[in-house]
């Protein structure tokens, strides 16, 4: 039996990476990626994880000063120092905390990471994986149609293999109409950030005319029974 890891030391940055392009969903545009990066340390390994929360709480109610905050003056403190079993018997430590479920997840995935290196082994084979590769997909913002279809042809020819396109009201049927005319084979995703309500199911209706792999977040991020009540009628 191996022995426990035990956190020597943990590192939390906040980072910032200006966008290539300009990246425009339906609530508004992103020119930079702000986000937490954790780094937990053990015997001289390096578990890393980012959170995956918004600046404001416009994605879900959590937000980057928020997580870092939790992090710095709450989870490190509380793993720092401690030794673990396994990714398991950390779970203890993040029960006790309501919410701030990004922050928790950044802390776990930490951690996951550690304990794959530990073990000399790929993180994907700690967690039950099968293959040696995973299909790459991209999320294309909302833009102009002539530029859509040049960025949909870009990243195929670069070998994306799934494309997720923005979409909202006035800017959805035109657009796959066009995309799918043009690229007839490509997996198509779209993901509206909750634009939309149940009195446009008429509208997404015809969007999966489209042959699309999934419609992600068509009604309101926390309306579980509206969802239910659409994923039937599709």
């Amino acid at each position: 039996m191996r022995n426990p890891i035990r956190i020597d030391g943990a590192e939390l940055r906040l980072v910032r990476l200006p966008l290539v392009t300009p990246f425009t969903i339906a609530t508004g545009t992103m020119y930079e990626k702000v986000f937490p990066l954790l780094v937990l340390r053990s015997q001289g390994l390096e578990g890393i994880a980012e959170g995956v929360m918004d600046p404001l709480p416009d994605y879900l109610d959590e937000t980057v000063a928020g997580s870092m905050e939790f992090l710095s003056k709450v989870l490190i403190p509380a793993v720092v120092g401690r030794s673990f079993a396994n990714p398991q018997a950390l779970q203890a430590t993040l029960t006790p905390w309501r919410g701030h479920r990004m922050a928790l997840a950044a802390l776990e995935m930490a951690f996951w990471d550690l304990w794959a290196k530990s073990l000399d082994l790929p993180l994907r084979d700690v967690l039950g994986g099968q293959g040696a590769a995973v299909e790459v997909g991209v999320s294309l913002g909302i833009a102009p149609l002539d530029v859509t279809l040049g960025r949909v042809a870009d990243h195929l020819a670069q070998g994306y293999r799934r494309i997720k396109l923005k979409v909202k009201p006035g800017h959805d049927l035109g657009l796959l109409r066009a995309v799918r005319a043009e690229f007839p084979l490509a997996h198509l995703t779209v993901d509206a950030n909750c634009c939309y309500t149940l009195a446009d199911t008429a509208l997404l209706q015809r969007m999966d005319d489209f042959d699309l792999d999934y419609i992600e977040q068509p009604l309101a991020w926390d309306d579980i029974h509206d969802h239910a009540t659409l994923q039937r009628r599709l």
